[in-house]
């Protein structure tokens, strides 16, 4: 399932006014188990919507204000089988993309339908792509705009040392505006393309990282910038000055009209990280405007809750997501997430987890969670997994790229072959950034609410609680519907709903 992200502009305002928090709880709806997929999907003409598939059934479940039921809606159309679903909130509809296979070919297809779940029209193909027998049919991704008036799908194909990327543009009525092809070559032990990321205006881009060699970081780091209507891509070789850089994440500012390009930095090939490089494009310019090599400060590395050498603690830490500001700067906000993996032979290993970054805007903020917006089970009867959840970081980078403030939101977190209890929500409010994550009070889940204004301040606000035993809240898997407005999905003795919560 793809990922989702939208920007909203942050810190309007610099006064903090005081407000109450409420909790709304959803019924539990018995076929609503912890088998179940499903996506809150946003607020449409006062409804909140949440997907859910249950025994490969498609449902769109409605609640009003209340978080009563209004209707559960079948969406019949789409094959019990699929391969992925993507979600476009708009205010007065939605949009729906999936992809499945029928014999050997794969579709991607689309729907529309509006607030209280009613099917608009008939299902709408974008694009097939016929597959040999042994070939992965996961191909298709989505990205769109910030307006949501353009999408875009994309698919890749390596085959012979080459790649192939092709796009298709469409607008919000799906009406095909664009299609492209590039080839390259390709070396897929020490070349990666990052998936694409659209713009307001059609112009689309996406990332070429190259290793030194196949485990160490990357020496070579370049961006493909198409700009809808010519037949060519623009390159941009970025300037690393002999570092390293570690998986670059691309973030597009339509206000300010450019694309930014972050990457955690390190001065050697499996060293530590150092801090991160960023680096600017004006979407109408043809050459790179500026970039900039940020480290992290002393206080940031020791303030850290690690496991020893003060020097390992920034290389667990995993860019999570990206605020815009309206003058040209941004947030950046990292997590410090590793998982230890202990097989029936009691070896233990250390990994990095990283779900990857969004491609796609979602109301009001990034969401960065994507294929996680899903409840499921992890478990392997060979293996035991330890997620851990920590810090978490957050970088104020200046209009000019240079970091003039930053600051850590402690926790620790710690789960065994789950992770959708753990790590965070955000909700922006324009004022501030809040940061949601589960404490545990008397073995009752209590929702931590801490909070960071536009100078670095922190403020911690009196937690969320639950007036009964039993619920578990997973607000990594939450979604902002409203200006001061989450749903969050709890477990309740084995069933999920949804809370919605007014800051």
């Amino acid at each position: 399932m793809n990922k989702m992200i939208l920007i909203f502009t942050l810190f309007s305002l610099d006064v903090l006014t005081s407000t109450a928090q409420e909790i709304t709880y959803s019924p539990i709806v018995k076929k609503d188990t912890k088998g179940m997929y499903f996506e809150i999907i946003g607020k449409v003409d006062n409804h909140f919507l949440v997907y859910k598939n249950v025994s490969r059934h498609h449902y769109i479940t409605t609640y009003d204000e209340a978080m009563n039921v209004v209707d559960n809606h079948s969406l019949d159309a789409i094959p019990e089988k699929i391969i992925n679903i993507d979600f476009i909130n708009r205010k007065d509809y939605t949009i729906i993309i999936y992809q499945f296979q029928k014999n050997s070919i794969v579709y991607c297809n689309a729907l529309k339908f509006s607030g209280n779940a009613k099917i608009i029209g008939e299902p709408i193909g974008m694009d097939t792509t016929e597959i040999s027998y042994f070939s992965d049919n996961t191909i298709y991704t989505t990205s769109f705009s910030e307006d949501k008036t353009k999408i875009l799908i994309a698919k890749q194909n390596a085959k012979n040392n080459k790649i192939e990327i092709a796009t298709k543009l469409f607008d919000q009525d799906f009406n095909l505006l664009e299609a492209s092809k590039n080839t390259f070559p390709y070396n897929s032990r020490k070349e990666n393309f990052s998936d694409c990321y659209v713009d307001n205006n059609g112009n689309f881009l996406y990332t070429k990282e190259t290793q030194k060699n196949a485990n160490g970081f990357v020496n070579k780091l370049e961006v493909f910038v198409h700009k809808r209507g010519t037949d060519t891509n623009n390159v941009f070789l970025l300037p690393l000055d002999n570092k390293f850089v570690d998986e670059s994440f691309i973030k597009i500012d339509n206000l300010n009209h450019s694309y930014i390009i972050n990457a955690f930095f390190f001065n050697e090939n499996r060293g530590h990280v150092q801090g991160i490089f960023t680096a600017r494009i004006p979407t109408i310019a043809d050459s790179l405007s500026t970039s900039n090599f940020n480290l992290f400060s002393d206080a940031i590395r020791d303030g850290l809750n690690g496991e020893g050498n003060s020097n390992d603690n920034l290389d667990d830490l995993k860019p999570q997501n990206i605020i815009l500001k309206k003058d040209g700067g941004f947030l950046l906000i990292s997590e410090s997430v590793y998982t230890q993996t202990r097989s029936t032979d009691n070896i233990l290993n250390k990994n990095f987890y990283y779900n990857g970054f969004p491609n796609s805007y979602d109301y009001y903020g990034y969401n960065s969670y994507g294929n996680a917006n899903r409840y499921w089970n992890n478990y392997n009867q060979n293996e035991i997994k330890r997620y851990f959840y920590n810090d978490i970081v957050v970088a104020n980078i200046d209009s000019s790229l240079h970091m003039n403030w930053n600051n850590i939101i402690h926790k620790k977190q710690y789960d065994v072959d789950n992770d959708n209890f753990i790590s965070y929500a955000i909700l922006n409010s324009g004022r501030e950034v809040h940061f949601l994550f589960i404490e545990k009070d008397n073995k009752k889940d209590i929702i931590s609410n801490n909070s960071i204004f536009s100078t670095g301040e922190l403020k911690r606000y009196p937690t969320l609680k639950s007036n009964e035993n039993g619920y578990e809240f997973m607000p990594k898997l939450g979604k902002q519907v409203g200006i001061d407005q989450m749903l969050i999905p709890y477990v309740y003795f084995g069933n999920i709903g949804f809370a919605k919560i007014d800051f």
